[in-house]
């Protein structure tokens, strides 16, 4: 079964998996599925199985058998081989370091999810290295960050934050601001920031598993940034997404002593148009922005984004994708009214692109998103995004 909508999932017997996370009697679960994106998958685990599905008022929802719906989340063979291997190992030892690379649009956030939800089943506790500042899927892009989650992933990223404070929130443990959504644009500083993270996390005394989400940059340039970074990372599994086109193909020379496993992408050649029901998915630059707003203001309540998206997510038919269009400003509007800090300059250390002229600093910063860098004790790391109003 397909789920749209947004509420909450209680089994009342037996059990299901819904996106790789078991859920048993007596647990409920909240879910998120908008319509413009693919549709969480609900599998029964048993012969006979009861469950309650509440959807909140006023959100558009609907169940659909997997036949009828197209963009549901499907999980491939090979997928689930990786995370049963993955998972013994884990069991083994307790602990694990995976690495998820491969191309744009392969299915690397799809299985990251559905790993995290995996070992969520068995475990209380999963930890997410994101590496991705282009699409990222536990916080804003540009930051690469660190972070715990004991909640299944059962909702888009833009419901991600740590500052939201909400039960199904990531624990974020530091981040580091890179600043660009291309990793080319500064890929020592991307380098930097990797290590830096690293280095944190490797301060714990306890070893936990950890999940590094990688970039699709896999080429050129990418490629040697990709072996830099298991390098630094030095991960025990390396999962490495190889598509069905040649541009999804990609050689990974290391010399590690990672579990290398190699699995397929999940998209495949487009089938001529049939009759079942098929999500219109966000575009690329509707997601970017929606993912970017949202960071600043579901901090405000859980529901504004949601008053939101029910109103300004319109189809556009002649590119055949879903658009974010703020029409009536409403996201410009809500950012206005929100009360802004005044920070003196005394207490406050500027640190532009190497690019930019210091001489028109201030003409830079006005309206721009920074970052919020905290040093201490020599080291350098960021608190989060925010937005400079006025100088």
């Amino acid at each position: 079964m397909a789920i749209v909508g947004k509420g909450t999932i209680n089994v009342l017997r037996g059990s299901i998996e819904i996106n790789g996370y078991t859920l048993v009697e007596e647990k409920i679960i909240k879910i998120y599925s908008p319509s413009f994106d693919n549709a969480l998958t609900v599998r029964s685990k048993e012969k006979v199985t009861i469950m309650k599905v509440t959807f909140e008022k006023h959100e558009f929802y609907k169940l659909y058998s997997l036949g009828d719906m197209e963009n549901h989340t499907k999980i491939d063979t090979s997928w689930k081989m990786a995370a049963d291997n993955i998972l013994k190992d884990y069991l083994k030892k307790g602990h694990e370091r995976i690495l998820i690379c491969g191309t744009k649009h392969v299915g690397k956030s799809t299985f990251l999810r559905y790993v995290v939800n995996r070992i969520l089943s068995v475990d209380n506790e999963v930890s997410i290295l994101d590496c991705d500042v282009e699409k990222p899927e536990m916080g804003p892009p540009g930051l690469l960050n660190l972070s715990s989650m004991k909640y299944p992933l059962l909702s888009p990223p833009y419901t991600r934050f740590a500052c939201n404070k909400l039960e199904a929130s990531p624990y974020l443990h530091r981040a580091a601001f890179y600043g660009y959504t291309r990793l080319k644009d500064d890929p020592c500083k991307y380098i930097s920031c990797v290590s830096s993270l690293i280095d944190y996390w490797n301060s714990f005394e306890e070893e936990k598993t950890l999940i590094i989400h990688t970039n699709g940059y896999v080429k050129t340039i990418g490629n040697q940034m990709l072996l830099d970074l298991i390098d630094i990372v030095d991960p025990t599994h390396v999962i490495k997404f190889q598509g069905l086109q040649k541009e999804q193909i990609f050689s990974l020379d290391i010399t590690q002593k990672a579990h290398i496993v190699s699995v397929h992408s999940k998209l495949r050649k487009q089938k001529p148009e049939s009759n079942n029901r098929k999500t219109k998915l966000l575009s690329s630059n509707s997601s970017y922005l929606l993912t970017l707003s949202s960071y600043f203001l579901t901090s405000q309540t859980d529901d504004i984004m949601s008053l939101f998206l029910r109103n300004n997510v319109k189809f556009n038919a002649s590119k055949n994708e879903t658009i974010m269009k703020d029409e009536f400003y409403f996201i410009a509007r809500t950012l206005a009214s929100m009360k802004p800090y005044a920070v003196s300059f005394n207490a406050i250390s500027f640190q532009l692109d190497k690019k930019q002229n210091n001489d028109f600093m201030l003409d830079v910063l006005n309206g721009s998103f920074i970052g919020l860098l905290v040093h201490n004790n020599n080291h350098e790391y960021c608190v989060g995004l925010g937005i400079v109003r006025s100088i």
